[in-house]
């Protein structure tokens, strides 16, 4: 009798690039979650209402988690049934189409192109917002103790700094800078959250529960963009020395992602109710400037491409700053698309095809879910375009105030 095969483990033959620890995967996790789109909640609340916005926070980083797991686990698997120790976002998504139906694999040679562009388009979009807000807080501080400066002054003073954090390939070498991150984020927030009550007087009664729901999907945009670094997520399950710590029901991933919701809805509510509805996109751009404490903010910004790029890319993200009108539409359009697209349904499509034909569990509910997540990310990619141009369309002509 021939013995039993034994299931290859991909996180046995990981070696020497599984180097980060729990609490050093946890940091980084905080860090790239907590993105600039936090500063724009107490905008959000003013529009959708301060119930919606808790509900639809709360829907939206669920579903998030739900189809973030169902992505690692997928690549897990079809790296398993190829024997790697890891298979990138693209090959695994192509892998995986070669495991479902027909209609399927017609498109496995090209899908991990798109998969690609779309990751490229949105941490591009979320750079050039991350190079944005950095250039904008340093700026009031230099004017606040100096005078005047110039903006592209300071994006060509930030820019050594920028490219020199480009430059740290490994997330363990990044551990440092992610920790001081997360504290200065947190001084920060704190700093801010003293303005919002320091001279606020508006009662709690004319906070609106519901308002406009026509901005719900623009909404969404700001919520996906609080999560903001997709190919960092996977990148931190993917060096961690214990993968299997990543997603247990106290991992990394569920740690994170309940600290960045609690955080989140916190700092929403507490900005709406602080400059009600005078609340601007930026709440930071509420304080008032006279104030020595105002023109503090930390830098977020920490971008990991390829070595050979990341000069270039930090040079095109910098001048694509000095171009780009109206950042909060172009921001909630390029998370709704790509997000959307990237941590929503594609991880449903990749469950639904490796479980095929047969594995969809009773009464196929596997399969159901899958199809919710996959209608759901196409649904409000579709719903983020269409509101972004619309509400372009009006900004530009004046017709109403947005």
């Amino acid at each position: 009798m021939e013995p039993r095969e034994t299931a290859y483990d991909p996180y046995k033959y990981r070696g020497s690039t599984a180097t980060l620890g729990y609490w050093g995967g946890l940091l980084h996790l905080v860090n790239c979650i907590l993105g600039g789109g936090i500063l724009s909640g107490p905008f959000g609340f003013k529009r959708v209402g301060w119930a919606v916005g808790l509900i639809v926070s709360a829907i939206v980083m669920f579903l998030i988690v739900s189809s973030f797991r169902l992505l690692v686990k997928s690549i897990n698997e079809v790296s398993r049934r190829r024997k790697v120790p890891y298979m990138q976002f693209g090959r695994a998504m192509m892998e995986c189409l070669a495991e479902g139906p027909d209609w399927a694999k017609r498109y496995r040679k090209s899908v991990s192109t798109y998969v690609s562009s779309f990751l490229v388009i949105f941490h591009f979009g979320v750079g050039t917002m991350y190079i944005d807000l950095v250039t904008e807080s340093v700026k009031d501080l230099i004017v606040y103790f100096l005078g005047y400066i110039d903006y592209k002054l300071v994006m060509l003073m930030l820019a050594p700094f920028l490219i020199a954090i480009s430059m740290i390939k490994t997330l363990k070498s990044l551990i440092p800078v992610s920790f001081i991150s997360n504290i200065s984020v947190m001084i920060s927030l704190t700093m801010i959250g003293y303005y919002m009550f320091a001279h606020s007087e508006i009662p709690f009664s004319d906070l609106l529960m519901f308002n406009d729901f026509t901005y719900i999907p623009l909404y969404i945009g700001l919520v996906l963009l609080s999560n903001s670094s997709l190919g960092v997520l996977i990148a931190i399950e993917s060096e961690m020395k214990d993968p299997a710590r990543y997603l247990g029901p106290l991992g990394c991933l569920n740690v994170g992602m309940f600290l960045l919701y609690i955080l989140f809805a916190l700092f929403s509510f507490c900005g709406y109710w602080g400059y009600g509805e005078d609340t601007r996109f930026y709440v930071i751009d509420n304080i008032p400037e006279e104030e020595m404490m105002s023109a503090l903010f930390p830098e977020e910004a920490r971008p990991i491409f390829e070595t050979s790029f990341r000069v270039i890319v930090v040079a095109i993200t910098m001048f694509a700053c000095l171009l780009i009108p109206h950042f909060d539409i172009i921001i909630s359009l390029v998370a709704s698309v790509c997000l959307c697209i990237l941590g929503i349904s594609l991880p449903g499509i990749m469950d639904m095809c490796l479980k095929y034909p047969d594995n969809y569990g009773r009464w196929r509910i596997v399969q159901m879910r899958d199809i919710f997540l996959i209608s759901f990310g196409f649904i409000a990619c579709l719903a983020g375009i269409v509101n972004a141009g619309v509400t372009m369309y009006y900004r530009y002509t004046g017709e109403i105030r947005v």
